[in-house]
């Protein structure tokens, strides 16, 4: 059995209970109010029981037989990303420096992920950055039940986007700002952050802390609390060029127009996530009451964004799987010519698909048959014959997609894809231990 230990602190926020709201802070105009309340103060992450002998210890019980298991590395391999300073794309170039804070990163991680997309299409001067702080927390947030699979999704578009339109805080990058107030120590750690990065260029910071934004917007530092409902590229570049002309909101994707499952406030029920329905026109959106819609819950709406989350996470994840088997097996050359090899061999492994990574992990192993095939529960939209919906698989379909992902972390002692399977089969079963009424969609 393999462990690790893991500490920091984490503040306050929508995922935890807070006891008293905060006054509310200057905005753009497509940005909502929060009326969720500042940090007072720290509160300790505890990583098991508190009874446990082993308190703090987070213990990885998978292991392949006879095999090694290998951890989820998501955060050291960032960590080792944010020291290679010399291969990492040069943040001091760029015209804006979105500083992110957790709570924004948790729960506008789908937002982000297009934002940085768009950014990179298009080759705009900005970069999301995200302090140390953040990451540390953000680790320890993947073990707290309700948030840690939009923990792991988050990080995996931080590591998706790194040394492209996303960097991490190096511990040079600092302007050695120290607060005397222990209880602010992880907002100052972000404030210092803000400070160092307005030295090289416009700063803006994203986060849903009112003490925060409003200690930063006292000197003089941009901030922007993203609203309560989900953010598009397109909305969140229009917030954004109030502060950088660069960033011409016509490049950037408008909303989706799919339902979305985040994260949830309430806890009542044992709720998990909440649901919001398919995008109505962005200038329509700005009449949603977002306090009435904070504990909408619809189960179709949450099958459907569930599953192309799973698909998305797992895109990410079994290519760098994937990458990884193939260097442990010399498979790692340059692409075939060979009309006959395999698809995914003519590929170079940047342009491999979900399916592509299955048929490669595959061939290496005989990995668990399911009905439906993995492959084809895992389609996207259009992508080919088989797509569905998620409210249109059965239980069964799930629970055996959940089970070859499974097979695959266990075949290849992946603990991400052992430890990401468990906390996205939470969500899973209690979405179906929820009546699903017909949406009509």
């Amino acid at each position: 059995m393999t462990t690790t230990n893991f500490t920091g602190q984490v503040r306050q926020s929508f995922w935890a209970p807070v006891s008293a709201s905060g006054p509310s802070s200057p905005q753009s105009p497509n940005a909502s109010v929060s009326t969720t309340a500042s940090r007072s103060g720290p509160s300790r992450i505890v990583l098991g029981d508190e009874d446990d002998e082993d308190d703090g210890l987070y213990t990885l019980t998978h292991a392949e037989p006879g095999g090694q298991l290998r951890q989820d590395d998501t955060f050291a391999r960032l960590l080792e990303a944010a020291s290679e300073d010399v291969v990492m794309r040069d943040a001091t170039g760029a015209a804006l420096y979105i500083v992110v804070d957790t709570n924004a990163l948790i729960d506008q991680y789908p937002a982000l992920d297009a934002f940085m997309d768009d950014v990179e299409t298009n080759s705009i001067p900005a970069v999301v950055i995200v302090p140390e702080i953040v990451l540390t927390e953000l680790d320890g947030l993947k073990n707290r039940d309700g948030v840690k699979w939009f923990a792991r999704q988050a990080s995996t578009v931080l590591w998706k986007h790194m040394r492209k339109a996303a960097k991490l805080q190096t511990r040079s990058e600092s302007t050695g700002f120290k607060s005397l107030n222990g209880t602010m120590r992880n907002d100052m750690a972000i404030y210092d952050c803000c400070l160092f990065f307005r030295t090289k260029g416009s700063v803006v910071l994203l986060s849903s802390d009112v003490n925060l934004c409003l200690y930063c917007q006292n000197d003089g530092i941009a901030t922007i609390r993203p609203p309560n409902r989900s953010w598009s590229s397109q909305e969140m570049a229009k917030d954004l060029h109030l502060y950088s002309e660069h960033l011409d909101p016509a490049l950037f994707r408008r909303s989706t127009h799919g339902p979305q499952y985040r994260p949830t406030k309430s806890r009542a029920h044992g709720q998990l996530g909440r649901t919001e329905a398919p995008a109505m026109d962005e200038d329509d959106r700005m009449d949603v009451d977002e306090d009435t819609a904070e504990d909408e819950f619809v189960p179709s709406h949450a099958w459907d964004s569930l599953h192309v989350q799973v698909i998305n996470y797992y895109s990410v994840v079994l290519k760098e799987v994937a990458e990884r088997v193939r260097v442990a097996s010399g498979d790692n050359g340059p692409p075939s010519k060979s009309q006959y090899a395999p698809a995914y061999r003519r590929k170079v492994i940047e342009d491999w698909t979900l399916r592509d990574c299955l048929e490669y992990l595959g061939s290496k192993k005989q990995l668990l048959e399911v009905t439906p095939p993995l492959s084809v529960f895992l389609l996207r939209r259009n992508e080919d014959r088989g797509w569905r919906r998620g409210q249109d698989w059965p239980s069964q379909a799930w629970q055996n997609a959940l089970a070859a992902l499974k097979d695959i972390g266990t075949q290849f002692g992946e603990g991400v894809v052992l430890d990401s399977v468990e906390d996205v089969r939470q969500h899973v079963q209690w979405v179906f231990s929820i009546p699903m009424r017909p949406t009509g969609l």
